[in-house]
């Protein structure tokens, strides 16, 4: 059996894939009867549901929340961003001392000595 209308290219503005994923109202039609699609997919009921039907457990990561578990280093946030900006800087001035190595720049140039503080001098 055929179907002529499926013969047929169909073309649809972008906005439109969005508002049936994730619902909300047409502007061009004023219709606001489109759901969340991708909501109620991936609701959290249906998705322990499923789970269920396949006689699983969901994995989780609540166990890593006991006191009774050593984090790791760079498991908090603050700290791996730290690491993720000193080792950005750190590919940065890589980069630059062989640019500047290749075109024989002399970094003796950028020396310089501190003078040792006398014992009563104030900063």
């Amino acid at each position: 059996m055929q179907i002529d209308w499926l013969q047929e290219k169909i073309s649809l503005p972008p906005h439109v894939i969005g508002l049936v994923v994730f619902g909300g109202q047409d502007p061009e039609t004023g219709i606001g009867a489109y759901h969340d699609a991708f909501a109620a997919a991936f609701h959290k009921g249906k998705n322990l549901k499923c789970w269920d039907a396949v006689r699983a457990v969901p994995p989780t990561q609540a166990c890593l929340k006991s006191p009774t578990v050593c984090p790791d280093i760079g498991d908090s946030s603050l700290e791996e961003n730290m690491q993720i900006a000193m080792r950005e800087m750190q590919v940065a001035n890589t980069i630059a001392y062989n640019l500047l190595t290749v075109q024989m720049f002399d970094e003796s140039m950028l020396q310089d000595y501190l003078k040792k503080k006398q014992k009563n001098e104030k900063m």
